[in-house]
């Protein structure tokens, strides 16, 4: 899935605070080339899957170790794939609208 950036915001420039510095740059478009999720095991027993989703990706003027600064505004979305032994009585309780 390909998100483009409007012409008329294409050229945008704007500044956000990274790293405690004020940091001007430019909104691109971009492509989602490979779409997946990071699935952790917890001690616990619970087993959960972290995805990020990008809002907007800002191009900046700046380099690090030769590489270009580029700030991905983000949100990252966790869902439980297998609850806690300790966990299921509640989460059963709270499907089902009994109080334990």
């Amino acid at each position: 899935m390909r998100y483009d950036i409007r012409q008329e915001q294409m050229a945008r420039r704007r500044t956000v605070t990274y790293a405690g510095q004020s940091v001007e740059g430019e909104d691109v478009g971009y492509e989602i080339v490979r779409d997946g999720a990071l699935v952790l095991q917890l001690d616990d027993g619970a087993r959960i899957r972290v995805k990020p989703i990008v809002l907007n990706v800002l191009k900046t003027e700046q380099f690090v170790n030769g590489d270009r600064l580029y700030i991905v505004q983000h949100v990252v979305h966790v869902m439980s794939e297998e609850i806690a032994e300790a966990d299921r009585g509640q989460v059963t309780a709270a499907l089902t609208g009994e109080e334990r």
